[in-house]
């Protein structure tokens, strides 16, 4: 908000499978439209328009023909327009960065490509804690399957195992 003016700015995370998003993140000046942790339905439309061009910018949320609900929320609260950056980290689709003003037309291009910037960043530290998680899990299966492998082996007898060795070998 420092950066850009705006009265909302969040960032959602999507579960293409689930058709679904959850808010990561959110900061507001008043009270927030969307509360951190909820998830919601993903919106068709806005999808595709993230999926086809790096950002949708709403510049007159009033003027708006076919508000999404969220949409909906988004002006009974007063806000006036909205601009989503999607969060691409190579080429998948995660989430979005949104921000939000009560004014009309407050987005200028600069401010748009400054929150491309910011949006880039955060990406890619998405991305790269969701690999951090996964290395961790994959780390925890390998010390179980140790684990399982010492216990299993610890009980065998070791004559029959040397027998069967040599007997093979030759």
């Amino acid at each position: 908000q420092a950066i850009i003016p705006c009265d909302q700015v969040g960032v959602s995370l999507f579960d293409l499978e689930a058709g679904e998003l959850q808010i990561l993140a959110l900061q507001a000046t008043g009270t927030p439209v969307l509360e951190i942790g909820t998830q919601h339905p993903l919106n068709e439309e806005w999808l595709a328009q993230l999926l086809q061009n790096e950002t949708w910018l709403i510049a007159d949320m009033q003027a708006l023909a076919n508000a999404t609900p969220i949409q909906q929320r988004v002006r009974e609260q007063g806000y006036n327009s909205s601009v989503s950056i999607r969060l691409m980290p190579q080429n998948k689709l995660i989430g979005a960065l949104y921000l939000l003003s009560r004014k009309s037309n407050a987005f200028s291009r600069d401010e748009i490509e400054v929150a491309r910037e910011v949006a880039d960043q955060i990406a890619i530290a998405i991305h790269q804690s969701q690999l951090l998680a996964d290395n961790r899990q994959r780390a925890e299966e390998l010390d179980t399957l140790r684990r399982v492998t010492l216990d299993i082996t610890a009980q065998l007898d070791l004559d029959k195992v040397l027998n069967t060795v040599v007997k093979n070998a030759m």
